[in-house]
């Protein structure tokens, strides 16, 4: 699973209009670790380098919305895409939900939720 994320999200980040040698992507803090990994991997097969600035999804757009010049943009905060999409900040037809989690509490079969 974790290979098809990996490609599905090489496909889609890398092949976008965004063709330029560099390409700068504002990012979620969280996705720090599988962001860089494929990134690696994108620049060993094209020889094109990615340079990201990470954050807080608040943070990122708040400067999306300021005018920061971003190829890509990936929040982990569905609102603050919103934001940006009622601003009319993204490209049509380009805004794609990734990723999703859910919490999950573990404890003893005796404990019950307070």
């Amino acid at each position: 699973m974790r290979s098809v994320l990996i490609t599905w999200l090489l496909c889609l980040i890398f092949s976008a209009p965004a063709r330029a040698a560099d390409v700068l992507v504002f990012a979620a803090a969280s996705l720090a670790g599988p962001l860089d990994e494929i990134a690696d991997g994108f620049a060993r097969e094209t020889g094109h380098s990615v340079t990201f600035s990470y954050g807080a999804s608040s943070s990122l757009a708040r400067q999306v919305a300021a005018g920061a010049p971003a190829d890509m943009v990936i929040l982990a905060n569905e609102a603050w895409m919103d934001h940006l999409q009622g601003l009319a900040l993204l490209a049509e037809g380009t805004r794609r939900t990734l990723l999703s989690n859910r919490l999950v509490l573990i404890g003893e079969v005796q404990m019950r939720p307070p």
